[in-house]
């Protein structure tokens, strides 16, 4: 038996491959949109849930600054009932001038060029600063106002030797953030505020 060869007109051909195209097309877009929708929807889950992370982000942050008031509240009411109020301003006004009186000997505003090779100045402030305030408080107005521009003047000689000690570019002149000038207003601050404390 001979193979049967069927003559296909090339039309048809044709006209099949373009239904096929438009097939294939067909799926593609709908292949495509719900591609589309699915991550649009992924999306927006993905924000919702950034959205109650930085709820629950904000909410644990307040809730620790309330503690940590809490906390304050509470030390200092036990500091008080136990008469330490005057004895911690005592202590902090005692020991910030010694920490004054020994960058007074670096001779800062002589040695600026080597400025980078000074100490932390992170000991220059109390870290119970507020607290002293709040203490400071029950004791006297002027005290706390004396004890407020120290600090200030010891935060703004910190910062400058913090800037001493980085350097800068060539145009960086050192003689402008000569921290000394304020350690001594600092200094002569927190011998009128004690006092009112002694």
């Amino acid at each position: 038996m001979l193979p049967v060869t069927m003559n296909i007109p090339i039309q048809w051909l044709s006209e099949a491959s373009q239904i096929v195209n438009a097939i294939s097309v067909v799926v593609l877009v709908l292949v495509t949109w719900y591609y589309a929708r699915t991550t649009k929807r992924i999306l927006r889950e993905s924000e919702k849930m950034r959205q109650a992370a930085e709820r629950q982000a904000t909410y644990a942050a307040s809730q620790a600054n309330s503690a940590q008031e809490s906390l304050n509240i509470l030390r200092g009411q036990i500091e008080n009932l136990l008469g330490l109020g005057s004895s911690v301003v005592c202590t902090a006004i005692d020991s910030t001038i010694r920490n004054i009186e020994d960058w007074k000997k670096l001779d800062i505003s002589h040695n600026l060029a080597t400025a980078k090779y000074f100490p932390p100045s992170s000991g220059i402030l109390p870290g119970n600063a507020q607290t002293v305030l709040e203490h400071a408080r029950k004791i006297s107005n002027e005290c706390v106002s004396l004890l407020n521009d120290a600090f200030s003047d010891l935060r703004t000689a910190q910062n400058y030797i913090e800037m001493l000690k980085q350097g800068g570019g060539p145009y960086f002149n050192p003689s402008k953030y000569d921290p000394a000038p304020f350690l001594t207003t600092a200094f002569s601050k927190l011998q009128e505020a004690r006092k009112f404390v002694y």
